[in-house]
């Protein structure tokens, strides 16, 4: 029986082993080739810091914008907004305009603009003289949002009509990664108050060494060990993890509710503001909610996030696009059929559906019909 046992772990031990050899090849082979592609790009850098809002583009710029397996031309117009190409914009002219306001998502990542949402758009109204301005970054968040809100409206006399305003689960998140300067913008700060808040206790020694000693170095005892870890963070360690429970925003009980809360709060208070600066420039503003991957396989009808911003929408008469119904039924779909590869970021596909279900949505907003 000894004899057995310890043959069973040499070999489980020894074909792990093999196994993380040949993925640090593979791993070493992708970085060099990810160092290449970066060499090969000779185009200038898109991406730029900014005093008020932390980041955005380089106006009047293009580039090659690498997201994990993705490599996306990026062109950058004259005003900061990805576009279909770096042209010249007019912001303060009377023409008709839509706005974009969001994160990653809404930005497109990994997507070529004729692809994106905001490109979509675009090739349906600015064929009617209505033009499609998309002002998103990877990770914003509504207090972000609100300065270059602020900027674009009161110090560079943006006139449009509509703005879309694309809330998602990051954002409760996002709103604690970024603290007010000195110098009146925003940095962001380093580490998590998430996780700083949350299961940072004495099981989480016993599970770091789990993690170190069983599953680095093992196959079969390291798949266990992993399988009673996670079950462990989601049902019997205090309030889980709000990694693993994010799902479950805003109705999380945990060691981090309070950091929760406290997000929703800053979130929900720099849309409020947005709103008044919309509302004082005689704006339509149109709020849009979306489910992420791991809510989606939550697949919990309605989402709390989904009751959370519904009622917000509702409370600050806010016309709504919900796409939680449309997505979260979907299961496992969904992310075989609108997601990146390996990623919960919306494809081309999934771009599509979301641009045919606001364009109905925008069209009496823009065009009203005669009473």
């Amino acid at each position: 029986m000894g004899l057995a046992l310890l043959i069973f772990v040499s070999l489980d031990y020894g074909t792990r082993q093999i196994y993380l050899q040949i993925k640090a090849r593979k791993k070493s082979t992708k970085a060099a080739q990810q160092t290449e592609l970066a060499k090969v790009s000779s185009k200038p850098s898109h991406r730029t810091a900014h005093a008020k809002y932390h980041h955005g583009f380089v106006p009047s710029s293009e580039g090659v914008d690498i997201f994990g397996n993705t490599q996306t031309e990026y062109f950058i117009n004259s005003a900061g907004f990805r576009d279909g190409s770096p042209r010249q914009v007019n912001l303060a002219t009377s023409q008709p305009k839509i706005l974009i306001l969001g994160d990653s998502y809404a930005e497109g990542i990994g997507i070529p603009w004729s692809e994106t949402v905001a490109g979509r758009l675009a090739a349906v109204f600015q064929p009617k003289g209505v033009e499609v301005l998309n002002a998103a970054v990877a990770s914003y968040c509504p207090s972000l949002l609100l300065e270059k809100t602020k900027i674009l409206f009161e110090d560079e006399g943006l006139q449009a009509s509509l703005v879309l305003l694309f809330v998602d689960i990051s954002d409760i998140e996002d709103e604690l990664r970024y603290e007010r300067s000195p110098q009146g913008g925003f940095v962001q700060i380093s580490g998590s108050r998430f996780a700083d808040s949350t299961y940072w206790t004495r099981d989480k020694y016993f599970a770091d060494w789990l993690e170190d000693s069983l599953e680095d170095n093992f196959t079969l005892l390291g798949a266990l060990s992993r399988n009673l870890r996670q079950t462990w963070r989601r049902w019997g360690s205090p309030g889980g993890t709000p990694e693993l429970k994010r799902a479950t925003w805003p109705e999380y009980h945990g060691p981090a509710e309070g950091v929760v809360k406290e997000g929703i709060r800053r979130a929900q208070g720099s849309l409020v503001k947005i709103l008044e600066i919309l509302r004082q420039h005689r704006v339509q503003p149109v709020l849009v909610i979306y489910p992420w991957l791991e809510q989606v396989d939550a697949g919990v009808v309605p989402s709390p996030a989904e009751i959370l911003w519904t009622e917000w929408a509702r409370q600050h008469d806010v016309p709504l696009v919900n796409l939680f119904p449309m997505f979260v039924p979907l299961g496992k779909t969904y992310e075989k059929t609108f997601c990146l590869p390996g990623d919960g970021h919306w494809n081309a596909a999934g771009h599509k559906k979301v641009a045919e279900v606001l364009i109905p949505r925008i069209e009496p907003i823009l065009f009203p019909s005669p009473r």
